[in-house]
């Protein structure tokens, strides 16, 4: 918060009821003074809303009077307390009067003075700013809302309200505060008691659009059949489509032009709006590949669909930025950089107009740890991003996600955010980011934390996080303080501990968390006390609910989270709309029907025996995958599909197993946490072909058989993979292997050995490197079985890692005596 210099005052909030002070408003539970408010829009309300309040703290009911500013600067007479705001500069015209400057007060900023004897001023530039002095001066005499609704509020009981002579003046850190709640609208009262809430905790700022946008700016519907050549080029076509998952021609001058038209439109209707969206629909693919936007991507990104597309956006926005100086100069476009264009161009500046909101997500992002925590990877992929950025503009926005990115099963972790970003939000306001947009979620049960925390800090960097720590748990939970912030602090210990690194929660993680919460019950005094300490159980039974839902996906699991949820119809302690858009019962997933092994028959290429170790080794694959078994005939063996959760994504994994002759011996649907197995007795000679789709997951798939192969010459393993095994293709004179990470933040280790086990690459992606590959002649000598292992950089962050082998047989497999290869 910047403070506004005035006068050398000196700030006396501490002493507020001090019994030297000789302005009172209230005496003893007797009104004495008061309120005046301007013939203004919102004046009469916020001078109703102070008036409830000081009779809320006191019983006294002050009276409330409009006047005009004449009489406000000449002097009412009296005891009085003042409200006005002036938009004009913008400045305040009674301050003048009193010797007090207002040329620092910006947008949403606000002075308080008194004279410590018979008059207090409250005024500002802007009705926002009017309302936040007020809601300041409440919060000075006790008041606090700590969450939506009245169960929320925190009002205190005093009988006299008096003031000592002060003054006051603050700016807020940031031109945007926001958490708005992702999922839309929520019903009636919620969400008009969130839009409350976040107005008393001074959350706002200016009216800035940023979100994804393209698809509404070209349109299928209005330029489709028209104007096909406003579409994407993908595979020498133009692909006309809606939706998200693509982008327009943004180097098709007509699209510029088309923009601009839309974005001086809307600027025209709303006089408030700061800024007009240009940002890309959602989604990594889909990017025009027509030679005019080719070029505009940096070379090293020009062979790649899914990165590097910041510099063709930015030179998009800019030409945009241009055509508004004649009629606009005062609006800006944003854009976002995120997923495909999160890399700051080096070569570029922005237009002044053109703000930049960078997305502090995927593999760039652990929301669980501050942004500069040492032991975050994913963070530390983000800092050159930031920095980059700067570089290019000083427009730059946050765009956040301050309620946690972790599956709804981890949904407990959440609250560990509000520590993070009680570091994170000075150090943005440190790399002078202007403003902070947060996607959020209504789970007040776990993350009211770090909604309160956000508020505070967005308005002031320099919040003393400690003493707002100690009042919202002693405000919110009174006797019950202690359990409520042990069970919290645990959640957020147990993230940063082990988020990242496995298995976030078990099973041994609840019955001590459950014993807080119900010791925090047991020590609540009051019924308000009491029912936001059951928001915190509601959130906890949900969460456990969920997990048992997609670990073990059958009817009973799933017909308890929706008993659940139609008894608790009123309960905020976790996210109901979320619920409804979010979350789907674990359905079965399907393979799909075009699912297909399309190579040969394959035969074992090995009579060695594989080494026992190797049955149970097994890589994790993103995606659909097919593998191969070829087990001896007569024989029995058993495949078995382990899902592997990725992020927040819990849906089952769907596999089916068919016989030589191509019938469906059985199909599998298997919960996250999960094994499913499929036993086949007395074999059939030839091969096996075992499908699996895990959705958005990845999965492990393991058999029994002596003879088992992964199916493909390009896979998208999953973390660190076991050492695999493949042939080279006897016809060929060369083998190539390439592996392909997702700068910035996911990185990999290849190692590659030859058949005589000699080491012959060694090397790793990392932020600027995102491929290794290298070519090996082949001769006599190196034709038996070669191996690679994909393996974690040490100190980088893995996850997916696309490896491609050309020139071999296109199977891999965990021991060379379990390869195949084709019947000849």
């Amino acid at each position: 918060m910047a403070r506004i210099s005035l006068l050398a005052a000196i700030l006396l909030f501490g002493s507020l009821t001090c019994a030297i002070a000789d302005f009172t408003l209230v005496d003893g539970g007797k009104p004495v003074a008061t309120i005046y408010h301007l013939d203004q829009e919102g004046g009469a309300e916020i001078a109703a809303e102070l008036q409830h309040y000081i009779e809320a703290i006191s019983g006294a009911r002050i009276n409330v009077e409009e006047v005009s500013l004449t009489q406000l600067v000449e002097d009412v007479g009296g005891a009085s307390v003042m409200l006005l705001y002036h938009e004009e500069a913008p400045g305040v015209a009674a301050l003048t009067t009193r010797g007090l400057p207002a040329e620092g007060l910006q947008p949403d900023g606000f002075v308080q003075t008194c004279d410590g004897r018979s008059e207090l001023l409250i005024a500002a530039g802007d009705l926002a700013g009017l309302r936040y002095g007020v809601y300041d001066l409440l919060e000075q005499l006790g008041v606090r809302w700590y969450m939506p609704g009245e169960m929320g509020e925190h009002i205190p009981q005093k009988a006299t309200i008096a003031f000592d002579e002060f003054q006051n003046g603050e700016n807020p850190d940031f031109v945007l505060r926001d958490m708005w709640l992702a999922y839309g609208q929520r019903p009636g009262t919620e969400n008009e008691d969130y839009a409350l809430w976040r107005m008393r905790n001074r959350m706002g700022g200016v009216k800035a659009k940023m979100g994804h946008a393209l698809g509404s700016i070209i349109s299928m519907e209005e330029f489709g059949e028209t104007h096909p050549e406003y579409f994407p080029l993908i595979n020498g076509e133009r692909t006309v489509t809606s939706g998200h998952g693509w982008q327009p021609c943004t180097s098709n001058p007509e699209v510029v032009l088309i923009a601009a038209a839309k974005a001086r439109a809307a600027f025209d209707e709303d006089p408030d709006l700061w800024s007009f969206s240009l940002s890309p629909n959602d989604g990594w693919a889909g990017w025009c590949e027509c030679e005019e936007c080719v070029a505009l991507d940096p070379p090293e990104f020009q062979q790649d669909p899914r990165h590097g597309k910041a510099r063709r956006m930015l030179v998009f926005a800019n030409a945009v930025a241009e055509l508004l100086e004649e009629t606009h100069p005062d609006r800006h476009l944003a854009l976002y950089a995120y997923a495909p264009t999160v890399e700051p161009p080096t070569d570029l500046k922005a237009h002044p107009r053109v703000a930049i909101a960078v997305a502090h997500y995927g593999s760039v992002s652990d929301k669980l740890r501050p942004i500069t925590d040492p032991n975050s990877p994913r963070n530390a992929g983000y800092i050159p991003l930031v920095e980059g950025w700067a570089e290019v503009t000083d427009q730059i926005f946050a765009r956040e996600y301050y309620t946690g990115l972790v599956s709804e099963t981890d949904g407990l972790a959440r609250v560990a955010t509000a520590w993070a970003l009680a570091e994170d939000i000075p150090w943005y306001h440190e790399h002078n980011v202007i403003g902070i947009n947060s996607e959020a979620l209504g789970m007040w049960g776990n993350v009211g934390l770090n909604f309160y925390l956000a508020a505070k800090l967005m308005w002031d960097v320099e919040t003393d996080v400690p003493a707002v720590l100690d009042d919202y748990f002693a405000g919110m939970y009174g006797p019950a303080a202690a359990p409520m912030r042990q069970y919290f602090e645990t959640l957020r210990d147990i993230a940063r501990e082990r988020y990242l690194k496995g298995t976030l929660f078990t099973d041994e993680d609840f019955p001590p968390l459950r014993e807080l919460l119900d010791s925090a019950l047991t020590l609540a005094e009051t019924d308000k006390q009491r029912a936001r300490v059951q928001l915190s159980l509601d959130h906890f039974g949900y969460v456990l609910l969920l997990r048992h839902m997609y670990e073990i996906a059958d009817a009973d699991s799933i017909a308890a989270v929706a008993e659940f949820v139609e008894a608790h119809p009123d309960s905020l302690g976790f996210d109901r709309k979320m619920h409804q858009r979010a979350i789907k019962p674990p359905d079965r997933t399907e393979v799909p029907t075009d699912l297909r092994y399309e190579g040969p028959q394959v035969v074992p290429a090995s009579d060695e025996a594989p080494a026992p170790a190797s049955f149970d080794a097994s890589p994790a694959v993103r995606g659909t995958s097919i593998w191969l078994v070829v087990p001896e005939p007569g024989a029995t063996f058993d495949v078995s599909v382990s899902p592997r959760q990725m992020g927040r994504y819990m849906e089952p994994t769907g596999a089916d197993l068919l016989s030589p002759s191509g019938e469906t011996i059985e199909v599998l649907n298997v919960g996250v946490k999960t094994t499913g197995t499929i036993s086949v007795e007395d074999a059939a000679a030839g091969m096996y072909v075992l499908r699996m789709n895990p959705g958005r997951m990845a999965a492990h798939a393991r058999s029994t058989a002596r003879t088992f192969v992964l199916s493909g010459a390009s896979q998208n393993f999953v973390g660190p993979t076991p050492r695999l095994y493949f042939l080279p293709d006897p016809e060929a004179d060369e083998l190539q292997v390439r592996l392909e990470s997702t700068p910035p933040g996911e990185t990999a280790a290849i190692t590659v050995w030859d058949p005589s086990g000699a080491e012959v690459l060694s090397g790793h992606t990392h932020d600027n490197v995102s491929v290794v590959a290298q070519t090996f002649a082949l001769t006599d000598a190196n034709r038996g079985a070669w191996s690679l292992k994909i393996d974690k950089v040490p100190d980088g962050y893995i996850e997916d890692a696309l490896v491609t082998v050309k020139g071999a047989f296109p199977y891999f497999a965990t021991d060379p005596a379990r390869l195949v290869r084709p019947v000849q």
